[in-house]
């Protein structure tokens, strides 16, 4: 018996949900510090002239010292991979095409706060050009935001991000369509 039938096929899909996430969120806490960076990137291209980091290898030096700002809202990938699992657990239930995008939609649309406070984290810092620390973490990110911004500076940029996750989708889904033709036909 190989690892996956023990520890994934074997499960209901509530406990599949659950152990995607985990693997889900701990792939997300590896590559965490690679997405601050991307994120203070974005945010240091605002301001003309300005150069704080000039390359990757540069941000992590520079932050060498400081190791808690790799790390800032690293917590909120918990329960955005939550929404995102469940959303895809429709896959599992052998459910038609439809249910799965609008799944992944629904799911999408719930966990896009998610990816904003984690950006604002992210982008916090006392260094030049950077936003000025704000928030202690992701639930006091939320609250702050809700209560000067509203629903809708929770939302900002969904609209890119929902058309990019809908061609994402709608390519994942059509590879995975045609790979079980192309199975079924093998064998029919």
């Amino acid at each position: 018996m190989c690892i996956r039938d023990r520890f994934y096929n074997d499960r209901s899909p509530i406990a599949k949900g659950l152990l995607v996430t985990l693997i889900s969120t701990g792939c997300d806490m590896i590559a965490h510090p690679f997405m601050t960076a991307q994120s203070r990137f974005v945010l240091q291209n605002r301001l003309p002239n300005f150069c704080l980091y000039r390359s990757i290898v540069h941000y992590f030096k520079k932050h060498i010292r400081r190791p808690k700002e790799f790390f800032q809202g690293v917590s909120g990938h918990l329960p955005k991979n939550l929404l995102l699992t469940f959303g895809f657990l429709n896959l599992f239930q052998n459910r038609p095409a439809e249910s799965f995008m609008l799944a992944n939609l629904i799911s999408n649309t719930l966990g896009y706060p998610f990816y904003t406070v984690m950006r604002r984290l992210q982008c916090q810092s006392n260094l030049p050009g950077m936003i000025p620390v704000r928030y202690s973490g992701v639930f006091h990110g939320f609250k702050l935001i809700l209560s000067e911004e509203g629903v809708r500076g929770l939302y900002r940029g969904y609209l890119a991000f929902a058309v990019v996750q809908s061609f994402s989708t709608l390519l994942m889904l059509t590879s995975t369509v045609n790979a079980d033709m192309r199975y079924e036909a093998k064998f029919d």
